[in-house]
């Protein structure tokens, strides 16, 4: 990769550090509207750059993140 495509790849996932960023499960579910309202109006290609985010985050379980990808994409369910 070259230094101008990796430039390229940065500016990309640039909408992930001004809109969408968590750190832990706490920090995502306090910003859980914002980040499925840009996650809903984003396209295809930015979604897939946010999944890969979501799984290589090291400070939440491998449970926390199929929660998180659930509620974005939909499929998350409240228990009665």
């Amino acid at each position: 990769m070259t230094k101008k495509e990796l430039k390229e790849w940065y500016k990309a996932c640039d909408f992930i550090k001004k809109e969408m960023q968590f750190y832990s499960i706490k920090d995502f579910w306090k910003n859980s509207s914002n980040i499925n309202y840009f996650f809903k109006n984003s396209n295809s290609y930015d979604r897939q750059l946010y999944q890969w985010y979501v799984f290589a985050n090291p400070n939440i379980s491998q449970a926390q993140k199929e929660m998180v990808w659930n509620y974005i994409t939909g499929y998350y369910k409240e228990e009665d």
